[in-house]
């Protein structure tokens, strides 16, 4: 597994099947206060409304029970994608089938531990993979990734955004099973503490670091 880092110091992941680098993480609310403080329409009147739904908590002392809260939920498509275009060139919200596949592939990928303990970037980063690899214990990326036991994320399916994911129970009662189910919906102009996003990077301008 090839583990670097975004222009933010968070991991990002290459999944060479897909010819694919992904975020290892759901997108954090640290990463978006980085975007928000840049001049654009989010202010502090919009991040209050974010908030307002989906509770900030803090990152120095992750409580197993509210981890989900450390990562930016309630917004919709088209803010996560302004956040993408922020960050760098092609980056971009998954397909439905490109989530599907990092899901599955990731389910079977062993973890590189060593890689996970040594990745050096954002302390914010750093002190979400480890709380990951002592709370959660994952037994593979998926989970390490919290593609399993995360938030629902935002992914394209054509022209619209539907969301995929596998929460906790004590975040998200439901038995929805990405692999098998129609993707979720979020309620039409309603903000979700439930949907946060991820974000891919297409383009082959990371290749030669490879």
């Amino acid at each position: 597994m090839q583990l670097q880092s975004d222009a933010l110091g968070f991991p990002i992941v290459y999944v060479g099947t897909l010819d694919l680098w992904v975020s290892l993480l759901p997108i954090t609310k640290v990463q978006f206060e980085r975007f928000i403080a840049e001049e654009n329409s989010f202010g502090d009147s919009w991040y209050d409304e974010v908030l307002n739904i989906s509770q900030r908590r803090s990152w120095r002392n992750i409580a197993s029970d509210v981890r989900e809260s450390l990562f930016i939920t309630a917004i919709f498509p088209s803010e996560a994608l302004a956040f993408a275009e922020w960050l760098g060139k092609d980056f971009d919200l998954p397909t439905r089938e490109e989530w599907s596949q990092m899901y599955q592939l990731m389910q079977r990928m062993p973890l590189p531990i060593q890689s996970l303990q040594a990745f050096t970037g954002h302390p914010v980063a750093e002190a979400i993979l480890n709380s990951i690899l002592s709370q959660v214990e994952p037994s593979n990326m998926a989970e390490m990734s919290l593609l399993q036991g995360g938030v629902i994320e935002w992914v394209r399916q054509g022209h619209k955004f539907v969301g995929l994911g596998k929460p906790r129970a004590q975040f998200l009662e439901n038995s929805f099973n990405p692999e098998a189910d129609e993707p979720l919906y979020s309620p039409r102009n309603e903000r979700s503490r439930y949907f946060g996003f991820r974000l891919v990077r297409r383009a082959t301008s990371l290749k030669g670091a490879r």
